[in-house]
């Protein structure tokens, strides 16, 4: 029986380090992905500030909203010898980072239906007390969301960047060749970093080559970049998850298939 991407290239734009996973299941839906990192994760420079941040109070809650956090977190304790008290609560914005949140030893107390930080918000504040301290481990890049919501509840945040998403230059002519040559027939991403990595990289390129193509994106925020970027986003996942992702792609080849 022919699986249904069979035939079918998936352009696979994560980082490195988390790319292989959404390989495997474009891989077993019969697809071939063609992996190419358009950002890169790297840790904020400001150690010492971190640490500081961390230590300068006990907290109520930590909510985290993405498995990098939580790497990086934990990334920060380690270095600093410092421990969490026992009677801290867990926030969490979906499986794969509550996933993450159990390799490193810790269950999250809340896990939204809705994987998506307005998601997470709406549940915090059924949640959170006027005056808990919550601490907010996030990207430079993280939207006001989950503090916003928090501070209208009277709790007091802290937020702490510890890491940030910047265009991976050194696949930028690979990306330009590979759509030249006509090798992608999907672009998939999962950030808007990396919409915006994807675009700057061809403004040398004719967009006949890439505006045509299916795009599916892995959420609500990465979709509005697509269509802020100037090109449609045919599907968006759901649940907002590399599943839900796989299973948009399936969905639009079946789709284009039927009307063909």
């Amino acid at each position: 029986m022919t699986k249904p991407l069979s035939g079918y290239t998936v352009l696979v734009t994560r980082p490195p380090k988390q790319a292989p996973a959404l390989q495997r299941l474009i891989e077993a839906q019969g697809g071939v992905a063609c992996n190419l990192p358009l950002i890169n994760t790297v840790r904020l420079s400001d150690h010492d500030e971190q640490a500081r941040k961390l230590e300068s109070s006990s907290w109520d809650w930590i909510v985290f909203t993405s498995a990098n956090a939580v790497s990086f977190f934990e990334e920060v304790l380690q270095e600093n010898g410092i421990y969490l008290q026992d009677n801290v609560r867990i926030a969490s914005v979906g499986t794969k980072t509550a996933n993450m949140l159990k390799k490193n030893g810790r269950t999250p107390d809340l896990v939204p239906e809705q994987f998506s930080a307005e998601g997470l918000a709406n549940l915090l504040k059924s949640e959170v007390r006027a005056e808990e301290r919550v601490l907010f481990p996030k990207s430079a890049r993280a939207r006001a969301v989950i503090p916003s919501a928090l501070e209208e509840i009277g709790a007091a945040v802290t937020e702490l960047p510890l890491y940030t998403s910047v265009p991976a230059f050194e696949n930028k002519a690979q990306l330009q060749e590979w759509l030249n040559q006509g090798e992608v027939d999907i672009l998939t991403f999962t950030s808007p970093s990396a919409v915006k990595a994807f675009v700057s990289f061809l403004k040398e390129t004719s967009a006949d080559l890439w505006q045509t193509k299916p795009v599916v994106s892995i959420g609500s925020v990465t979709d509005n970049e697509v269509q802020q970027q100037g090109f449609t986003c045919h599907k968006t996942a759901y649940p907002y998850t590399i599943e839900g992702l796989v299973r948009s792609v399936t969905n639009l080849i079946k789709e284009e298939n039927q009307n063909e």
